[in-house]
C-alpha cells in the first residue's frame, strides 16, 4: 500500500434518507393492510377501516386525501403514545422493583440483627414490645444500647477473622478416609 492510499480517510457510509411524513403514512397504511389480512377487517378500529376504504378508492378527491392523511396521522400519534406509555410503565415498574428490593434487603438485615442478638426464640409480641419501647429510652440508655451493639458487632467480626485465620492455616495431608498422613 502506498502512502497516498494510507492517508486517505475511510469513506463514510451513505446517510440514510429521512422518511417524509408521506412515507410514514404509506408504511402505516401497509401495516393496516397486513393486519386486515391476518386478523380480518372487523378487528380493526372504525378509523382504520375507513382509512383502508379511502385508500382503496380508485379515485380520491382532495377531501378524501385530507381525511386519509388526518386518520393516518392520528393513528401514528396513537401508536407513538402507546409506545411511550409502555415505556413509562416499564420505568415505573423498574422503580417499584428497586424500592421493593431495598425494602426486602432492609427487612433481611433487621432479621439478621435479631439473630445476632440471640433473641429470635422470643415471642413476636415480646420482640415487638421491646422494639416499641426504644423511643421511650433516655439518651444515656440509648448510648448504652449503642455501645452494647457495637461491642457485639466487634466480637462477631473478631470471631470471623479468627475463623478465617484458622481456615488459612495449612492443614495436614489426609488419606481418602480423612486420616492425617504421617511422613
Amino acid at each position: 500500500m502506498d502512502q497516498t492510499t494510507a492517508q486517505q480517510p475511510a469513506a463514510k457510509p451513505p446517510r440514510k434518507k429521512r422518511k417524509t411524513a408521506e412515507d410514514k403514512r404509506q408504511e402505516l397504511l401497509e401495516l393496516l393492510r397486513e393486519r386486515a389480512d391476518k386478523r380480518g377487517k372487523d378487528k380493526l378500529s372504525r378509523e382504520q377501516q375507513l382509512a383502508l376504504y379511502i385508500a382503496g378508492l380508485p379515485e380520491r378527491s382532495e377531501r378524501d386525501e385530507d381525511m386519509l392523511r388526518t386518520i393516518l396521522d392520528a393513528e401514528r400519534a396513537a401508536i407513538l403514545a402507546r409506545r411511550k406509555k409502555a415505556k413509562a410503565t416499564q420505568v415505573t415498574q423498574a422503580e417499584a422493583e428497586k424500592e421493593r428490593k431495598a425494602r426486602t434487603r432492609r427487612l433481611i438485615e433487621f432479621g439478621g440483627l435479631v439473630d445476632i442478638a440471640g433473641v429470635g426464640e422470643y415471642d413476636r409480641a415480646v420482640l415487638l414490645g421491646m422494639l416499641a419501647s426504644i423511643p421511650d429510652l433516655r439518651d444515656h440508655e440509648l448510648e448504652q444500647m449503642r455501645q452494647r451493639g457495637s461491642d457485639l458487632f466487634a466480637e462477631r467480626e473478631a470471631a470471623k477473622a479468627e475463623e478465617k485465620a484458622r481456615e488459612a492455616e495449612p492443614q495436614p495431608e489426609r488419606d481418602r478416609y480423612g486420616n492425617p498422613i504421617d511422613e
